[in-house]
């Protein structure tokens, strides 16, 4: 079984001649070696195997994968053709997910193994999964305009808002996994419903902004009922998933020449535009955010954290100087959780934001708790790449007590130890931790 997992036929050929050897052998997803050598496209292996074994129609893997389903979910049009002159198949028979060969054979993405399966008589090209998974949305993931075009030639844009467990469309799969050309194709079809929403209620336009699809929201929003400010489940708008996203430049201005950046709004946990343009670390939007809009900048969300909270959590410290620009910006506040600026600067890879905040005197309170327990050296301690820059800044600080104990009895350099971080715990040894 392992030589027909591997390219090597002339094992293969070596190990059919020993006496006594069980070519019926199963592993534990009941695959035998000719199971290996079709589901795998190793025609050659494919070939020499079948000297001695014989295709059986019967045959299923422990996931109810028949020899023509591994032979569509190689996408090898030979093997497909092969496997169907060696045996009489149902050829919608399905796998315990509900998969036929023809769904195989579309995930895949290979047009000739649809194609080969498609000529058979009877193949229903309507079949759904368990996951509620059509051949079209199927399609639509595997980025094969090609495919798509085919079935919707057959009539399966009849039923292009048909959606999934997770309430997704075919639309909505293509958006997922950017396709521009399968995109273009699905809004072709008569009465596709571009603004459906998905089970955490998203619109394909959300999707496409929070991905940072960038030609796909130009599209979209060049659509005449395409609406613009529809809230999914955590009250995020398509500009929110914009100005949030680290890549999302070039859609935020987009949205901007359809949509407006307010003050007022907020999602569902109280984030603002502002504090939505600190979380994607991009400097830029910051500033943008700043000058769309009058925005009080020590606005707290529900868990009491500020733009500048969210901006130093990003590790970005081109966005923290950007607010700290700001005047009046508090450099002092605290979230509910009893985290400061310093302890989310010291646990997310900001060195230079640590020494810009020790700069503006927060060392003077190096010893503050966390609701755990925690001091910025503990959040420092428990990074796992942190190469010792952080933690030695912070042990340059007077008056730095590396003998606190969390709430759980420990210290910054048992945590150091536990995380298996050698070179911070060194550093804390040495400190007299």
């Amino acid at each position: 079984m392992e030589a027909a997992q591997s390219t090597s036929v002339g094992t293969v050929e070596l190990l059919l001649e020993l006496e006594g050897i069980n070519i019926n052998s199963r592993d534990k997803q009941g695959r035998t070696a000719l199971a290996h050598a079709i589901s795998n496209s190793w025609a050659d292996t494919f070939d020499t195997l079948l000297t001695a074994d014989a295709i059986s129609a019967d045959y299923t893997t422990s996931e109810g994968l028949n020899y023509l389903s591994l032979a569509a979910q190689s996408g090898i049009t030979e093997i497909i053709q092969s496997v169907l002159q060696l045996a009489q198949f149902d050829v919608n028979a399905r796998d315990m997910y509900g998969r036929t060969a023809l769904a195989y054979a579309v995930k895949s993405g290979s047009y000739d193994a649809v194609e080969a399966l498609l000529e058979i008589e009877g193949v229903d090209i309507h079949c759904v999964d368990e996951q509620g998974t059509t051949l079209l949305m199927s399609a639509a993931r595997s980025r094969e305009v090609e495919i798509v075009s085919r079935f919707l030639g057959l009539g399966l844009g009849a039923n292009i808002n048909a959606k999934d467990e997770n309430g997704q469309t075919a639309l909505a799969h293509a958006m997922l996994w950017v396709s521009n050309d399968v995109v273009m194709a699905l809004l072709g079809v008569e009465g596709i419903d571009y603004n459906c929403v998905d089970s955490r209620s998203r619109t394909p336009l959300m999707v496409a902004a929070e991905g940072g699809f960038t030609g796909i929201v130009d599209v979209l929003l060049e659509l005449e009922e395409i609406k613009i400010d529809s809230r999914d489940g955590q009250g995020l708008t398509a500009m929110a998933y914009a100005v949030s996203n680290r890549r999302g430049s070039k859609n935020f201005e987009a949205l901007l020449s359809v949509d407006s950046i307010s003050a007022d709004y907020t999602t569902s946990e109280g984030l603002t535009f502002l504090m939505l343009a600190a979380d994607s670390g991009d400097a830029r939007i910051v500033r943008s955010v700043l000058q769309l809009a009058q925005f009080d900048v020590n606005t707290r969300d529900i868990h009491g954290r500020t733009a500048l909270a969210h901006a130093t959590k990003s590790g970005s410290y081109d966005a923290v100087e950007a607010l700290l620009e700001v005047e009046g910006v508090d450099v002092h506040c605290v979230d509910e959780w009893g985290t400061t600026l310093l302890m989310y600067a010291s646990g997310f890879r900001g060195l230079a934001t640590v020494n810009r905040l020790l700069g503006l005197g927060l060392g003077a309170n190096i010893n503050a708790m966390d609701t755990e327990g925690r001091t910025a050296l503990f959040y420092a301690a428990e990074r796992k790449y942190d190469i010792g820059n952080t933690l030695c800044a912070l042990l340059e600080i007077e008056g730095i007590d590396v003998s606190v104990q969390d709430v759980k009895g420990r210290t910054a350099l048992m945590v150091a130890i536990e995380e298996r971080n050698k070179e911070s715990a060194g550093l804390l040894w040495k400190a007299g931790g």
